[in-house]
């Protein structure tokens, strides 16, 4: 079900394997990288999460699919990107992203959640989630660019290191998309 690698115009998607380790934990231990997601995990809790993510995944799976983002001129890593069934609603799944803070502002986030977005469509997910923490404008960008809608905000429903921000949940909809693209004469 989940193909070797999605490539796009600059990058290489893959699910993230036991040779990403390194990365992996120098992505989850970088203050610049989890500052708006959650409290810097210890590394046991960085192995845990790892190890999850190696386990084979489908669309019944109740953990991640996480892929690793290489840069495919160079095979640098640039960070992993992935969803999760929601299990609430049958064809609904929600997103993250994490790059490391040296490939920032490349447009590469918008990239590989674009991808994302076309494969879950082929796995039958119409609708796609995503939860940004306020003050987050880069991650809220990069999802406004890839069709997501702001659909609420919720105050203080987030603690990092003991500060409290409000979630931003955004929503992204294959249909509503291909209803706009009909109205619109796109494809």
């Amino acid at each position: 079900m989940l193909p070797p690698e999605i490539q796009t115009e600059r990058l290489i998607l893959k699910q993230t394997s036991k040779a990403d380790e390194r990365h992996f934990f120098e992505l989850l231990q970088n203050p610049q990288v989890v500052q708006f997601c959650f409290d810097m995990p210890t590394p046991d809790e960085i192995q845990q999460q790892f190890e999850c993510r190696l386990a084979p995944w489908n669309t019944t799976s109740t953990h991640w699919l996480s892929l690793s983002i290489y840069e495919k001129t160079s095979s640098l890593f640039i960070g992993i990107v992935g969803f999760k069934m929601d299990y609430s609603h049958d064809d609904q799944a929600e997103i993250g992203f994490l790059l490391m803070p040296v490939h920032f502002g490349k447009g590469y986030a918008t990239e590989a959640v674009a991808a994302m977005q076309q494969y879950a469509t082929t796995l039958g997910i119409q609708t796609i989630i995503a939860r940004v923490t306020g003050g987050n404008g880069a991650s809220s960008r990069v999802l406004e660019k890839c069709g997501f809608i702001l659909q609420r905000e919720l105050a203080n429903a987030v603690c990092i290191n003991r500060i409290f921000y409000k979630n931003l949940e955004y929503l992204w909809s294959a249909v509503a998309r291909m209803e706009l693209s009909e109205i619109r004469g796109y494809e």
